[in-house]
């Protein structure tokens, strides 16, 4: 099982002690801490050639009609470079790597879409890589950790909402607000609940995030055929993120002990199991 994640430096590359290092493309990407140029990129895949570690590049944005020549124009450039994956959710990407015969390169990263075994079935005979959906009970994550391609999204803040539409933005026009909310971390809050829920716009659109993070961690003992496991970064200190990456780089060798949990809990208390252990289901007033 390899241990990846989703860098925020270039200078501090060399302190990720992981297997695979995920870096976003600041015109194909979704939403990130740090988006990088192609000369950065370059850079960042010599590094992880250098020092044998997976170079995966996070182009998960969904494509208009009108960008698709220069994403063709920019993947026609970037696959010279020799990455290792590419973390797409457009069917475009696929539509490119299918006639380059790279279709093996892949990582599906949509992940409310990835949630049953046969799915995951499907995109591994296409030889693609599949990202699970965190709204998964512990049973089915096992049963589909079955197969070999599986990579699981394992600490983090889960994104639940993505929207090309600048939603902030046409907010504070619509109410005459003179606020610029673009590239600002501000919460959401529903009226009858309590937890607030990371949003945040940027020039790809609008997107919110659980409120806590999710943590999947003693479970490890029972997904080992997981093809990678995911610390996701976004919104997380780095110097936070790299004691996340040593507490987990130990689970992942065999050594899942009480106190890296304990100390996973005094980085951040506010994790959650998701739906590990409850099956998620829609509720209806009777």
């Amino acid at each position: 099982m390899k241990l990846i994640t989703e860098i925020k430096s270039i200078e501090n590359i060399h302190k990720y002690d992981v297997d695979g290092i995920i870096f976003a493309d600041k015109n194909f990407s979704t939403i990130s801490d740090k988006t990088f140029s192609f000369p950065e990129i370059e850079r960042i895949v010599d590094y992880c050639k250098d020092n044998n570690k997976l170079a995966i590049l996070k182009i998960d944005k969904i494509i208009s009609e009108n960008e698709l020549q220069s994403l063709n124009t920019f993947l026609e450039e970037i696959i010279k470079l020799d990455i290792d994956y590419y973390l797409f959710t457009d069917m475009a990407v696929l539509n490119f790597m299918r006639n380059v015969e790279s279709t093996d390169r892949l990582i599906f990263a949509a992940k409310t879409l990835n949630c049953s075994y046969n799915d995951s079935l499907f995109y591994r005979d296409l030889g693609i890589k599949v990202l699970l959906s965190n709204e998964l009970t512990l049973e089915d994550i096992k049963d589909i950790s079955r197969l070999d391609n599986i990579v699981l999204d394992g600490y983090g803040y889960t994104n639940i909402f993505y929207s090309k539409r600048s939603l902030l933005s046409l907010f504070a026009k619509h109410y005459e607000l003179n606020e610029d909310y673009a590239r600002r971390l501000l919460f959401i809050k529903e009226e009858k609940r309590e937890n607030k829920y990371p949003l945040s716009e940027n020039d790809n659109g609008t997107f919110i995030f659980n409120a806590n993070k999710y943590m999947f961690f003693k479970e490890l003992e029972l997904v080992k055929n997981l093809f990678m496991f995911k610390i996701e970064s976004i919104f997380i200190d780095e110097e936070e993120l790299f004691k996340v990456i040593s507490i987990y780089k130990r689970a992942l060798a065999g050594q899942i002990t009480d106190s890296d949990y304990q100390e996973l809990l005094a980085i951040d208390e506010m994790v959650s199991s998701g739906f590990l252990y409850k099956k998620p289901r829609i509720l209806k007033k009777e």
